[in-house]
């Protein structure tokens, strides 16, 4: 039925397809991963951090793989938060923690973006049990409290 034209009883044996073409198969949608390119009529595969999209490119994502990042104030997805963002909800890039969630990694610690929690324990590391002077909310090590 999504064929236009056959050379055969099957998806797989068509001249021309209705729709749209995903590799050798006619279909009226694409598959999770891919984006309905209407002028080549195809599907063609979402940007590596997408699970789903509607165009190629980062920004196009639905829904993201690894993180995404809201800090240019559009939605873009990436494979981590940078150093010095913030993480939210163990996905979300942030440029501060949330007022219910002040308290923050030091990522030089960590090695990683600043996660946000509701407080230094709740970050569930136990190098992070002491306050920054000067910076109340910035959970880190003895060593770097000072």
């Amino acid at each position: 039925s999504e064929c236009d034209g056959c050379l055969g009883p099957s998806a797989f044996n068509c001249n021309r397809c209705r729709n749209l073409q995903h590799g050798t198969i006619c279909t009226a949608t694409c598959p999770t991963g891919f984006y309905a390119d209407d002028s080549a009529l195809n599907c063609n595969r979402c940007h590596p951090e997408c699970l789903n999209c509607s165009a190629s490119g980062p920004a196009a994502c639905s829904s993201c793989v690894h993180a995404v990042d809201m800090t240019s104030g559009t939605r873009v997805c990436v494979s981590a938060c940078s150093l010095q963002q913030f993480v939210l909800s163990g996905t979300t890039c942030a440029l501060a923690c949330p007022p219910d969630k002040p308290y923050y990694s030091d990522s030089r610690v960590t090695g990683t973006a600043r996660e946000c929690a509701e407080s230094c324990d709740a970050l569930n590391d136990p190098r992070l049990l002491s306050t920054a002077l000067g910076d109340p909310f910035k959970c880190t090590t003895p060593g770097f409290a000072h």
